[in-house]
């Protein structure tokens, strides 16, 4: 073995046994009293010594408030109203608009049916923004998300045509509805005519807008109607030929249009419309 080869269990890397206990208890005591001292130190003369650090938080406290949005108005020719109430009315010769009406309110839900099909369709071309007689699923699923939100289910129906003048009648091989060639000359006994009055909104929350509504038929002007289109409290009019809404705007009905701010589409949707009284 060479002469500084150490291998392990030799006899350099074994302590010595002789008074080992009595050093470690030596050591330990020594430790405890020198570990005290210092802390005893540390507590009496170092900290009071010490200058201490001001808080800042004590000395500074800043109450961060968020500002609070207040209700504004809007103007009724904004892009965002026309945009709105463009998206909740469909003129087509037929009467199916009196769902927004007939009840004093109604929620997105409670819209007839067939008065959705309609809305739908007509979101879906306003957002293809070219000019085509084709719409897909796709294109009625996002016209779906922009008018009501996401959570709100619609069953889009594939059997049958949808809308009613124009019509469209779906293909299920390509998935797309196309408008037919047929075309359409509906005609009601009664009209509505509407006039938005006033908007307000609170930004990312709601938005308000107030509409004047009035229902002609022949030559008399009424405030009312019901599910069955009777017509009921007429009002007094000048020439109901040439009758101009704006004119009697303080005798005719106000409906609320609540539409709330939605953040998964970033987008204001429609929620109910109800009766002021």
């Amino acid at each position: 073995m060479a002469k500084y080869e150490v291998t392990v269990g030799a006899e350099k890397l074994n302590p010595k046994k002789k008074r080992v206990w009595t050093k470690v208890i030596f050591s330990l005591i020594f430790g405890i009293l020198l570990g005290g001292a210092g802390v005893y130190y540390y507590y009496n003369y170092y900290l009071d010594k010490t200058p201490k650090k001001e808080n800042k938080k004590d000395k500074t406290e800043v109450v961060e408030k968020k500002e609070e949005i207040k209700e504004e108005k809007l103007s009724t020719s904004s892009y965002i109203v026309k945009r709105l109430m463009n998206g909740i009315h469909y003129t087509d010769g037929s009467i199916n608009e009196k769902t927004l009406y007939i009840e004093d309110k109604t929620n997105a839900k409670d819209l007839d049916s067939d008065y959705l099909d309609n809305l739908l369709l007509l979101e879906a071309f306003r957002t293809k923004n070219n000019f085509v007689n084709e719409v897909t699923i796709k294109d009625l699923e996002t016209a779906r998300k922009n008018l009501f939100g996401a959570n709100y289910e619609i069953i889009i129906p594939t059997d049958k045509e949808v809308g009613t003048c124009p019509t469209f009648k779906y293909d299920v091989s390509t998935r797309t509805y196309t408008k037919s060639n047929t075309e359409c000359s509906l005609t009601s006994d009664i009209e509505i005519q509407y006039v938005t009055t006033s908007a307000t909104i609170k930004e990312k929350e709601y938005i308000t807008i107030y509409e004047k509504v009035a229902f002609l038929e022949e030559d008399k002007v009424y405030k009312k109607i019901d599910g069955s289109n009777n017509l009921t409290e007429e009002i007094e009019v000048k020439n109901s030929d040439n009758f101009n809404i704006k004119d009697y705007t303080k005798s005719l009905n106000e409906y609320k249009y609540n539409f709330k701010y939605d953040e998964d589409t970033d987008n204001y949707i429609f929620e109910s419309i109800e009766l002021i009284k």
